[in-house]
């Protein structure tokens, strides 16, 4: 016979009172065993669910920690008079002087005499 019944955190907790005979004790013990071990995989579904929810929340967080960082970084640097936010200014590259003839002539001797 049931004498109560008790829930903590979605698991059912029964106990069980009373003298039966010895086969019909067993199957409900089993029966008992197996009613414990599918609460219990329920409840570690349940709470594994929970952890990965958990943790999707935390990785938004901290992204949008780090966005708001950058944006304090970004209007801290653009108060500061004389920098500028975003991409460094690009240095233009000037095309190297024309070289004379005998130069260049050289030069090609030089590469020529690698390759042999």
């Amino acid at each position: 016979a049931v004498v109560s019944t008790q829930s903590t955190w979605g698991v059912s907790q029964i106990a069980w009172s009373g003298v039966e005979s010895a086969p019909a004790s067993n199957n409900i013990i089993n029966m008992q065993e197996k009613m414990d071990a599918e609460a219990l995989k329920a409840s570690i579904k349940e709470a594994e669910r929970a952890v990965d929810l958990a943790e999707r929340e935390v990785k938004n967080r901290k992204l949008l920690l780090h966005s708001l960082q950058k944006q304090l970084q970004d209007a801290v640097i653009a108060g500061i008079g004389g920098m500028k936010v975003g991409a460094e200014v690009e240095q233009v590259k000037k095309p190297a002087p024309p070289k004379d003839e005998a130069t260049r002539k050289a030069e090609v001797r030089r590469r020529w005499r690698i390759w042999e």
